[in-house]
């Protein structure tokens, strides 16, 4: 990939940098090791999580002993920072920024580490958490740093490829991140067929084969995780259980007579007894779309953890298995999956009602980092204005000639980021339900990219990209 040159009337602008880095990533609310819902499940490397951040948490302890975790999130303040300096080291390069222009842009790279976090308890920046989310963020910076090179240079190859590896990283830290491989596709159909007047079929055809060889990769790579640590070369029940809590949200008591086999109808039957019991199903949502995506993201979790998985570990344990073993677990999925097809036969218009009713706020919070208690309807009004702006000068520079040519590594990178947003946030309101932690990823890329296409408009054409 290629190098970044820094002249030294930039090294002071940067060193500024670092240091505000390190304020941010390591001085900046409460300090130490801070836990998580979900950290229990990293640190003890249950079998449905994915397997890169459990083994570094594993090789941290295994280096470290009892200050691993310390090391972790040391690691991953580390990462954080230089994953935003390299970034922006890049963005200045390419899009030639001004060193005001550098400073801002880096600012706004941060946003996605810690503000939602510092606003409210326990006030750390993501880099003091056991999740995943730190290093997400920070492998999809490097991430679009490949992008950039890949748009940068004529032989693009290696940029290619370290689009790819980052890809399969992110994937094996959060599934969430197949997304990347769209967006690997995505670029390579724009950058080789699309935009330039001599279509590159061959290379782009090849393109496309290695994003499928990379994803099989990355599947080859969990399942051969699974075996190793436990003697399956298979996933665990964990996207099932996701899937069906929306589902059980969406069903009714009637649902019980479609269900053929008499155990898993018995199965239904108690899942949704508790559910309806403490409230957690769509009878009991308000009215209209906005309090009905409330409730879905209210209620999966509670249905998730306090209905399903307690249910099925006691199912298990009657049939004399161990409940959070990974042969139980192929009891779960088998039953818990039967469950989810009739169910989602039955229900799939209301769930994809249900998902788009949480789209809306999906779209606000992946633009807007804080939406302090009472101002939803304001920071919607906001994000549906800053979206028109985004939107219209995308299409302004994509369907007008004069900046469609000179500006065409900017409309890829609009491109990209909308389509992520887009993809990322239906993904999740379909799976699982909207949560700031989620749609974190590009709270700083949107306005720094809506900034760089408003700046083009004024220069009125005048190319703001550097290619080697």
């Amino acid at each position: 990939m290629q190098k970044i040159r820094i002249r030294k009337k930039e090294s002071l602008l940067y060193a500024v940098l670092a240091v505000i880095g390190v304020c941010y990533f390591f001085l900046l609310g409460e300090g130490g090791v801070n836990l998580g819902n979900d950290s229990p499940g990293y640190i003890h490397a249950s079998y449905e999580r994915e397997p890169f951040y459990p083994l570094i948490i594993m090789a941290c302890r295994a280096i470290f002993g009892e200050n691993g975790l310390n090391a972790v999130i040391v690691l991953q303040g580390i990462t954080a920072l230089f994953s935003c300096l390299f970034l922006a080291a890049k963005l200045g390069q390419y899009f030639k920024l001004k060193q005001w222009e550098l400073f801002f842009c880096y600012l706004l790279l941060l946003l996605p580490f810690g503000l939602d976090t510092m606003w409210s308890p326990p006030r750390v920046n993501y880099s003091h958490l056991i999740l995943t989310e730190c290093f997400s963020y920070s492998l999809f910076y490097f991430f679009l740093c490949a992008v950039i090179c890949y748009l940068q240079q004529e032989k693009n190859h290696l940029s290619y490829v370290c689009m790819l590896l980052l890809a399969l990283v992110m994937t094996t830290n959060r599934n969430q991140m197949e997304i990347c491989f769209v967006l690997v596709g995505i670029l390579s159909v724009w950058w080789n067929l699309i935009r330039p007047r001599k279509r590159l079929w061959k290379k782009c055809f090849l393109e496309i084969i290695g994003v499928a060889a990379a994803v099989a990769l990355t599947v080859c790579l969990t399942l051969l995780y699974c075996y190793v640590q436990w003697g399956y070369f298979e996933k665990s029940s964990e996207n099932t259980f996701t899937m069906m809590s929306n589902l059980l949200y969406a069903s009714d008591a009637e649902d019980a007579a479609l269900f053929e086999d008499e155990d898993a109808r018995m199965v239904f039957s108690e899942l949704y007894a508790q559910a309806e019991e403490n409230g957690w199903t769509h009878r009991y949502a308000g009215e209209g779309w906005y309090a009905n995506g409330e409730a879905v993201a209210d209620c999966h979790d509670r249905i998730k953890y306090s209905v399903i998985r307690p249910f099925f570990q006691r199912y298990v344990a009657e049939r004399g298995m161990e409940p959070m073993g990974f042969e139980s677990d192929r009891i779960k999925k088998a039953v818990s999956k039967e469950i989810q097809d009739v169910l989602f036969r039955a229900h799939v218009w209301d769930w994809v009602y249900n998902a788009c009713c949480m789209m809306p706020k999906g779209l606000i919070l992946s633009v807007i980092p804080i939406i302090p208690q009472g101002l939803y309807p304001f920071a919607a009004m906001g994000a549906v204005v800053v979206w028109g702006i985004f939107l219209a000068a995308g299409c302004w520079l994509l369907f007008h000639k004069k900046y469609r040519e000179k500006e065409s590594g900017l409309i890829a990178f609009a491109i990209l980021t909308v389509s992520f947003m887009g993809m990322n946030v239906a993904g999740i309101c379909f799976v699982i339900f909207v949560q700031s932690r989620y749609l974190n990823y590009t709270q700083g890329m949107f306005w720094i990219v809506c900034f760089l296409m408003l700046r083009a408009l004024y220069r009125g054409g005048k190319t703001t990209v550097q290619k080697e």
